[in-house]
């Protein structure tokens, strides 16, 4: 199982990842929107480094977004949390549209979500200059 179908899996798919072929980071709110992403012209990144990025993951994975309950142990969480960074090239940058600079535990969720969701936010990975990948949660109120 790939790690894709395993994320789905485990989060019953209110998680997802998603990989970029040849999108500039420069047009990356064009090829969010042709990704199927809406309000992605709307969408404010802020940079975090990668320890906070990992933390991040792991309390969104875990959290539900709109009433902060548990929806997954740390632990699971923390094992995909890890998988999706091993994935990452070494010069990858994490952006997201949480509140920044994050702490663990932290309400960091965003209200300007790029999905049909009620809430959504998540890492977009740039290496280089182009737009790389993303795993990203939503919540439903």
């Amino acid at each position: 199982m790939n790690f894709e179908e395993k994320l789905k899996k485990k989060t019953g798919g209110r998680a997802f990842f998603y990989s970029f072929q040849d999108v500039a980071w420069a047009t990356r709110y064009e090829g969010l929107r042709e990704a199927g992403f809406i309000n992605s012209d709307i969408l404010t990144l802020s940079e975090v480094k990668v320890e906070a990025a990992e933390k991040l993951l792991i309390d969104v994975l875990s959290t539900d977004l709109c009433y902060k309950r548990e929806v997954m142990s740390k632990y699971s969480a923390r094992e995909l949390a890890k998988e999706f960074m091993t994935l990452q090239d070494k010069q990858a940058r994490f952006f997201t549209n949480s509140n920044v600079p994050y702490r663990s535990g932290e309400s960091a969720w965003s209200f300007t979500p790029i999905t049909e969701a009620t809430i959504d936010t998540g890492l977009i990975v740039k290496v280089g200059k182009q737009l790389d990948s993303m795993l990203w949660v939503s919540d439903i109120d």
